[in-house]
């Protein structure tokens, strides 16, 4: 099987009790949160309503009750984990009082596939044409197509509190011109936590799960992609 990862994309989404207020650049440097070395680096936007800080290997975005963690990525590597990772944790931390409601852990992977025939088995053992196509009394061609699976796993982790794993598959476009490659799809997950409004859930919760992002869910995505054109039809 010639498939294989040519981007990804990983992100951190922290629900609660946050103000873009108590957010800045600034901030996080003199507490420590982010190097001093990286400030001149940096780019800050802020309008009162949503504040964007983007350093070098990270961008945060602060809106109403949310920050959002995005690490950049390059085809060749996936940024700086580590740093990323004590980023959140640092957040958590200094906002320790703060509730924290929900966390999802997301990650996207863009694959190549081989040619057009895999491609389309790839979509047909996903979701099989047949019995679209004998309800519209179509013959079985290229001209039917999947566009946007979804499923959802409740409880997919191994924690009390209420949790789920969502998962996308979807084919990429040429309109989607800095991530398109011909007969490309993404592989997406969506880890959601309900942590109840305790910050220090949040941790714990961030410090077991975090690192499945990096490993788990690619080997996820990989397993997907085999099991769909190996058994599938």
């Amino acid at each position: 099987m010639s498939n294989k990862h040519f981007h990804k994309q990983l992100s951190i989404v922290l629900v609660g009790a946050y103000n873009t207020k108590n957010f800045s650049l600034l901030r996080l440097i003199d507490f420590g949160l982010i190097n001093r070395c990286d400030e001149k680096n940096s780019e800050e936007y802020y309008d009162g309503n949503i504040r964007k800080i983007e350093l070098p290997w990270c961008v945060i975005v602060v809106e109403s009750e949310k920050v959002i963690f995005q690490m950049k990525t390059t085809s060749e590597q996936f940024g700086d984990f580590h740093l990323f990772k004590d980023l959140i944790l640092s957040v958590l931390n200094l906002f320790i009082t703060t509730e924290v409601k929900a966390i999802g852990m997301n990650a996207h992977y863009f694959i190549q596939l081989k040619d057009k025939k895999e491609w389309h088995k790839l979509g047909n053992s996903l979701i099989p044409k047949q019995p679209f196509l004998s309800a519209l009394s179509k013959k079985e061609d290229d001209l039917i197509g999947t566009m946007h699976l979804k499923l959802q796993y409740e409880n997919f982790f191994d924690i009390s509190s209420k949790n789920e794993l969502n998962i996308e598959v979807r084919p990429l476009f040429k309109n989607e011109k800095n991530l398109y490659k011909p007969h490309s799809i993404l592989v997406g997950f969506n880890g959601h936590f309900d942590v109840g409004g305790d910050a220090n859930e949040g941790v714990e919760t961030i410090t077991t799960y975090i690192d499945d992002i990096e490993s788990k869910y690619s080997t996820f995505s990989k397993n997907i992609i085999k099991e769909c054109l190996e058994n599938g039809i």
